[in-house]
């Protein structure tokens, strides 16, 4: 790899890694504001008035949604990272990183937002630390590092 690639690699895995940062510190700005907005909104019982049965089969439908989420984002991760035509690899294979970093962002970012949702009509502040956790797991596991960038990329 030559110092030009070398140089846009490390650039690129810098942006996304600061990327990754903002999502962790967002994530902890969501748990503040759901504990803010249980503090102001005292006792707050949700937006909704659903019975248990309706609750039960929201979260049922979001936690599916969750696992699904999780199955297929490591076939979407491998497809967005497998090598295609005659480009040379480090040429290809940094932009691909890095949106492969974007796209898992999003997509592990979901739970949390989902368990914003569930909160926000449930007024039970589990429900979303139960999905908020999920997030921050998938943040640290799939949180961009350096040397498997350098691997993907040839160097």
């Amino acid at each position: 790899m030559n110092h030009e690639t070398r140089a846009l690699l490390e650039k690129t895995y810098n942006r996304a890694r600061g990327l990754a940062t903002a999502f962790g510190i967002a994530y902890f700005a969501l748990a503040l504001g759901v504990e803010v907005f249980k503090f102001v909104f005292a006792p707050f019982e949700g937006l909704l008035a659903l019975d248990s049965r309706q609750l039960f089969l929201l979260r049922a439908v979001l936690i599916g949604t969750i696992v699904l989420d999780s199955a297929v984002l490591p076939a979407l991760r491998r497809a967005q990272l497998t090598p295609r035509g005659d480009e040379p690899l480090p040429a290809q294979m940094i932009p691909r990183l890095f949106m492969a970093s974007v796209t898992t962002l999003g997509i592990t970012s979901s739970a949390a937002v989902l368990g914003l949702g569930l909160f926000l009509v449930s007024g039970q502040s589990l429900d979303f630390y139960g999905f908020w956790f999920v997030s921050v797991v998938f943040l640290v596991l799939y949180y961009p590092r350096l040397a498997q960038w350098e691997q993907m990329a040839g160097y």
